[in-house]
């Protein structure tokens, strides 16, 4: 993807592989703003890209302060409303709107009918593939051959998450969580 007279927003770009994207976004023609906790780090990177011939700008934001997320909140908006602009962020770390899969779904409802969208919960199809795999070849008409090895890509451990997180979290997606339940037929396998 070329970002030529591109606007990314990468969050967490002070280090690590946020860094590393923010500084490959930072090409001639493209401006990347560069978002962080760390003000010294964010300044270097904004340097960086600079001497690399392309735009840059600092915005200090911790993603797990709620008034830092507020203030990044109209991402999605200004996708829509800006041709070419590219936001990082939204396309990685929007979580709380991303996460709201039954908004997707009536949106595909409304463009093709329910009839043509199957939905899979990836947790079950973690834990059972073959019936999952068996409902897709179903809905699409077709007959089975037997099962392809069912590989799992991405799977890495993971520090657990705080249990008053997974409240909010929780509580957050309850109402979409129901909505969602009624495309799978039963409650999602998170719940």
């Amino acid at each position: 993807m070329k970002f030529t007279d591109a606007t990314v927003l990468v969050t967490g770009a002070t280090s690590g592989t946020g860094e590393a994207k923010a500084l490959r976004f930072g090409r001639p023609g493209s401006s990347v703003i560069v978002s962080g906790r760390d003000r010294g780090r964010g300044e270097r990177v904004v340097k960086a890209i600079g001497q690399a011939g392309g735009r840059a700008r600092f915005i200090a934001a911790d993603l797990r302060d709620s008034q830092d997320v507020l203030r990044l909140a109209g991402e999605a908006e200004r996708i829509i409303t800006e041709p070419g602009y590219v936001s990082h962020s939204h396309q990685h770390q929007a979580y709380l709107a991303r996460g709201r899969y039954a908004d997707q779904l009536e949106r595909l409802d409304e463009l093709f009918g329910s009839d043509r969208v199957h939905v899979v919960d990836s947790g079950r199809f973690f834990t059972e593939p073959e019936p999952v795999y068996d409902g897709v070849l179903d809905f699409l008409g077709l007959r089975g051959h037997g099962y392809p090895v069912f590989e799992r890509h991405n799977a890495r451990p993971r520090s657990p998450m705080p249990d008053a997180l997974r409240a909010t979290l929780g509580e957050h997606f309850l109402p979409y969580d129901e909505r969602l339940a009624r495309w799978l037929g039963r409650p999602p396998s998170w719940r």
